[in-house]
């Protein structure tokens, strides 16, 4: 099977994506490694086949079960770079009102696609970000000590 490039007529607009992600996150079956069903075949298979009649019914055109899950793979994709990118932001001490958080919580899915921290997968179970404390000077012997923040969740 072929890769599968998704020319303008089979793309995806915005509100066919946040459709998408809303009712991918009622099936954790397909992207939270912790659920019981995730690696029964069948199960996922099943959820999958409801996604793809719910979207057919709501916007009115059918789409393959590869259609719907490059879609999904994108959105996911993306997410957990963002994600990444957030973490990394923390854990350097920066300043999440900047222009570069600024640019990942303006990704228009960010918000949409939280549930996918809490699985065990690609971004791991949610965790208190831990930063070190205090920054010093280069070459510097100040002792380090762990200062943990759990309003942080990634």
């Amino acid at each position: 099977m072929g890769r599968l490039k998704l020319t303008p007529e089979l793309a995806f607009s915005d509100e066919e994506r946040h459709f998408l992600a809303a009712l991918i996150q009622v099936y954790p079956c397909i992207w939270n490694e912790c659920d019981p069903n995730y690696r029964d075949y069948q199960s996922r298979v099943q959820a999958w086949n409801v996604i793809i009649d719910e979207f057919a019914k709501t916007f009115g055109r059918e789409v393959t079960q590869q259609q719907m899950h490059k879609q999904y793979k994108n959105l996911r994709d993306v997410y957990m770079k963002k994600s990444r990118e957030l973490k990394a932001l923390i854990n350097a001490g920066e300043d999440l009102n900047g222009a570069t958080a600024t640019k990942i919580f303006s990704w228009p899915f960010y918000h949409e696609l939280e549930y996918l921290s809490s699985s065990s997968g690609q971004g791991g179970a949610p965790m208190a970000v831990t930063r070190l404390r205090p920054r010093t000077e280069r070459g510097a012997t100040a002792p380090l000590t762990l200062e943990s923040s759990s309003q942080w969740l990634i």
